[in-house]
């Protein structure tokens, strides 16, 4: 049956045209068939052969990558065994001309490490910052070129090694991009790395583009901190933290800035919630602190002693801690916390003075000094703290006018100069004290002074006169010690007499203290090395570091390592000691919190518990 598809009258199969009206049928459909083609039949077997084949592509690429690679360090080894064999020999033939100074060398040569390590990082911060400068691009279209072209041209001097001046090219990229946060951010990054005291600046045209960066906000934050300008720091990092209450970094800046202000209570939960993060030894010491200071000794004693669980290397937490104990009338335990105190900074005088539990009284007086000299005082130890050497040193000049016979002030005076490397200076007001009757705490820093300075310019001789007035001149074995170190390190400067530099350190090792013993081994081992009895050096010097891991000792066991040909191991020894010169203290900040057990102005102790302030 069809039906017409005008007035749908239902027609025969044989029919052509509607038997109604007449319309001529239309077929739809028929008889045709279509072709199907049954799907190709799936073989797992073939499917696994192809990955194999792949796979085997794959591993053969990736093997003549590894030989290509492994010929490429071989290569490597080979220039570096012939250029290390050409150095050797330039360095013997310099030696037998006598044109060569080995101090020079040593001290070019770390320099040179330090200065490099300093570039590579520079550069891979660049490499992860770059793309984000030219994505972040929001200055006029037509001046993007110009842009684009500064930023090669910073990359270029960094590459090249040219680190003083990559920042000029980013800086007037800067100004064609003003709201480019994150190139400000980079700026006060690189500032605040190169000490060039313009991150502040910077810091402030990235908050000013984009208010809520964190990394600006935390950073200023930590500027306005050390410049103990609290409040705005601590404004700074109420907005970090709300943006991100699980800042560890953030909450335990906070608490810092409040233990500083002696706020310790609302130190407290800030450092107990940055713990709950991430444990850290700073916070357990900073709340040490905050409980001693409010004489809860007990939780006092179990934070400081968490700091010590999580860093055995915290001297300042072992110090605390010896107070403490001595609260508690823990005697026993407060020398032994002091003399790890001392074990892990042998310099650090006012550990030694801690020790002794039986401090005179300062020989000054309130009453001996106008308030106007106190303050400035004051002022100056402040600034000798945060290393402004030069506006300190003002102000010890004048102090050292009105009082021109005071010990305490002319000490600190050379401390001053000793930091701003004013050499002639150092030996004329250290020989200046030498001459007064004061504490043998200050003879031997004066002596100790006195000596630095004239090694560092290469006057031997007059080191080792001083050194031998320093021998007759004090009577503890501490100055021996000391006096027995600056002279057996002096002679194997001099490159003479060299047998007897080795007894004199060999003797040391006899009356030595146990706290200055690693360095009485630094100097053994120094001495050995000069000799060229390089495995006895290395001996002494491994001993030496099982004790203390000091700077000298790295920088002379680092050398030693060179001249085995150990470049790798000696060159993890060197990072080590870029980073240990980078966080211990500097010398003259030991010396002056030494000097303030001598002359507290204000209130006269027996024992003098040290600032509580972080």
């Amino acid at each position: 049956m069809i039906l017409c598809q005008a007035c749908n009258t239902a027609n025969s199969m044989e029919s052509e045209y509607c038997r109604k009206c007449g319309t001529k049928l239309l077929v739809l459909g028929g008889n045709q068939k279509w072709d199907e083609y049954a799907p190709l039949p799936f073989s797992l077997e073939d499917h696994f052969l192809e990955r194999i084949s792949n796979l085997e592509d794959t591993v053969s690429n990736i093997l003549d990558h590894l030989a290509r690679f492994a010929e490429s360090l071989e290569l490597v080894d080979r220039n570096g065994f012939i250029t290390r064999s050409g150095l050797t020999a330039l360095i013997e033939t310099l030696n037998e001309a006598g044109q060569l100074k080995e101090n020079r060398l040593k001290e070019h040569w770390e320099s040179t490490i330090a200065e490099q390590m300093e570039e590579a990082q520079i550069r891979d911060r660049f490499a992860q910052m770059k793309n984000r400068f030219t994505a972040l691009y929001r200055g006029e279209p037509d001046k993007k070129s110009r842009f684009q072209s500064l930023i090669d041209d910073a990359e270029f001097q960094i590459l090249s090694g040219n680190i003083d001046a990559f920042s000029e090219p980013l800086e007037k990229a800067l100004q064609l991009d003003s709201e480019n946060y994150e190139l400000a951010y980079f700026l006060a990054e690189m500032a605040y790395e190169l000490e060039k005291g313009s991150q502040e600046y910077f810091l402030k045209s990235a908050l000013k583009s984009n208010p809520n960066h964190i990394d600006s906000l935390f950073m200023l934050a930590v500027v306005y901190y050390s410049q103990d300008k609290f409040d705005q720091a601590k404004n700074l990092l109420d907005r970090v933290i709300s943006h991100n209450p699980r800042d560890a970094a953030a909450l335990l800046c906070l608490g810092s800035v409040y233990s500083s202000e002696e706020k310790y209570d609302q130190a407290r939960p800030y450092l107990e919630k940055s713990l709950d993060i991430q444990p850290q030894a700073q916070a357990y010491y900073l709340l040490g602190i905050g409980y001693k200071e409010q004489n809860v000794f007990k939780k006092a004693k179990d934070n400081l002693e968490q700091a010590i669980a999580m860093d055995a290397e915290m001297e300042d937490a072992y110090y605390m801690l010896g107070f403490v104990y001595l609260k508690r009338g823990w005697n026993r335990k407060a020398k032994e916390a002091f003399s790890q105190a001392l074990l892990i900074n042998p310099f650090k005088i006012e550990y030694q003075q801690a020790l002794s539990f039986d401090q005179p009284k300062a020989e000054m007086n309130l009453d001996e000094f106008d308030e106007s000299s106190v303050v400035l005082f004051h002022q100056a130890e402040t600034m000798m703290k945060e290393k402004k050497f030069k506006a300190a040193l003002s102000n010890y000049r004048s102090l050292v006018k009105k009082f021109p016979d005071n010990p305490i002030f002319l000490c600190s005076m050379s401390v001053a100069l000793y930091s701003l490397k004013r050499w002639e200076e150092v030996i004329k007001v250290s020989f200046k004290l030498r001459e007064m009757e004061t504490s043998e705490i200050l003879q031997c820093i004066a002596f100790t002074l006195q000596m630095e300075a004239e090694r560092t310019l290469k006057n031997y001789e007059d080191a080792l006169v001083t050194l031998a007035c320093m021998q007759q001149s004090l009577s503890t074995d501490y100055g021996h010690a000391i006096a027995a170190y600056g002279t057996a390190l002096t002679l194997a400067d001099m490159g003479e007499e060299l047998k007897t530099a080795e007894k004199i350190a060999k003797d040391a090792l006899q009356y030595a203290p146990e706290e200055f013993l690693a360095n009485i081994l630094d100097a053994l081992g120094w001495v050995c090395f000069k000799q060229g009895k390089l495995e006895e050096s290395l001996t002494y010097l491994e001993k030496a570091l099982k004790i203390e891991e000091s700077v000298p000792i790295l920088q002379h066991y680092g050398m030693t390592l060179l001249s085995f040909n150990l470049e790798e191991k000696a060159r993890a020894v060197f990072e080590k000691l870029r980073d240990k010169r980078n966080q211990d203290p500097q010398v003259d900040l030991f010396i002056f919190r030494a000097l303030e057990k001598e002359k507290r102005l204000l209130k006269p102790t027996n024992l003098e518990e040290g600032s509580s302030k972080v």
